[in-house]
């Protein structure tokens, strides 16, 4: 049985109380913490609010004073409530990792499911594998756009997802991991001499521009910034695949604003195509680690080294030598 113990002092006594810590009670009182509110709280325990409000008066009952004070609105946690709250998460998050190190040191090995996008999975994704199997008893990965990546998390089919949107975070916890600028990608008969590269230019090149589909992060933000500087591109193609994308540049069929993380894995094709800087502003792709508030703390920083180590050693390097203009404006390696 595990305990987090809580002190109460009033004006009369100090009285020292145990809690369970993966009470019903002591649960809900976490999740409507840190959800903000009770409606939330109950959205995320699928039970009703009504529910919600009975667990906490039982709590506050067993621990014999209020975590709230209701006497304004919003109610804000008591200095009791507060102090009751960081002593769960800390003994919450000491547990996890307790267990995950217990797991990785028995036969009872803990399981990795996570997510990517397409762009990173050659390269990254299969890093993330390679430093982890030796101490997991079972690795799922699942690639796609970002919005395939939410859904899966939301449904419980994966953990972890490293991604570049979440389009409702309000369910997992994000850690930012490094941020990419595209580059314009054309055919090698494309061929705009020494000066740069206009709007203009691309609008009346006499190829269509070469798009992501509607359900990927890419489309989104390439509409945004089209519909932003009120340009109107022709399209004919959508494809949901950088390989394909870049396949169909190399045989002139279009051209297309491409992430250096697409490139790197694809780099037999980038002899076959005419990589330069795309009109301003420049799109950047801010990529994210989001999970579960309930994932093993130690495996959540393993995950973050191994994506530093691959910006540091691969991607930083990579996109100036594809892209030596991007160096002045990306973070150093």
């Amino acid at each position: 049985m595990f305990y987090a113990k809580i002190y109460y002092r009033n004006k009369e006594l100090c009285t020292r109380r145990n809690v369970m810590l993966f009470g019903t009670h002591a649960k809900v009182f976490i999740a409507v913490v840190e959800q903000g509110n009770i409606q939330a709280a109950a959205s995320v325990l699928k039970i009703s609010q009504s529910s919600v409000s009975y667990h906490l008066k039982e709590l506050e009952k067993e621990l014999g004073f209020q975590l709230y004070d209701r006497s304004q609105k919003p109610n804000h946690l008591t200095e009791e409530g507060a102090l009751l709250f960081r002593e769960l998460r800390q003994e919450r998050e000491h547990l996890a990792r307790t267990l995950g190190k217990l797991r990785s040191g028995s036969s009872i090995r803990p399981t990795l499911r996570f997510g990517i996008v397409e762009s990173l999975a050659r390269n990254l994704g299969a890093s993330v594998i390679e430093n982890l199997a030796s101490r997991l008893s079972s690795i799922v990965m699942v690639t796609g756009t970002s919005e395939r990546l939410y859904s899966k998390l939301k449904h419980r089919d994966i953990d972890w997802a490293i991604t570049s949107r979440l389009p409702d975070a309000s369910e997992f916890l994000t850690q930012k991991l490094f941020s990419e600028p595209s580059v314009l990608a054309v055919p090698l008969s494309m061929d705009f001499g020494a000066k740069a590269v206009s709007w203009q230019d691309l609008k009346f090149c006499g190829l269509p521009l070469l798009r992501y589909i509607r359900s990927s992060g890419g489309h989104k933000i390439t509409e945004s910034l089209l519909g932003a500087l009120s340009v109107d591109l022709p399209v004919k193609i959508e494809v949901d695949d950088g390989g394909v994308m870049l396949k169909l540049i190399a045989e002139g069929l279009g051209w297309s604003f491409i992430r250096p993380a697409t490139l790197i894995q694809h780099l037999e094709l980038t002899e076959r195509i005419r990589i330069l800087p795309m009109p301003n502003p420049v799109m950047q792709r801010q990529l994210i680690l989001a999970y579960r508030k309930d994932i093993d703390p130690q495996m959540r920083d393993e995950i973050l080294v191994i994506c530093d180590r691959f910006y540091k050693e691969t991607l930083h390097p990579e996109i100036i030598r594809l892209a030596p203009w991007l160096a002045a404006s990306l973070p150093a390696s």
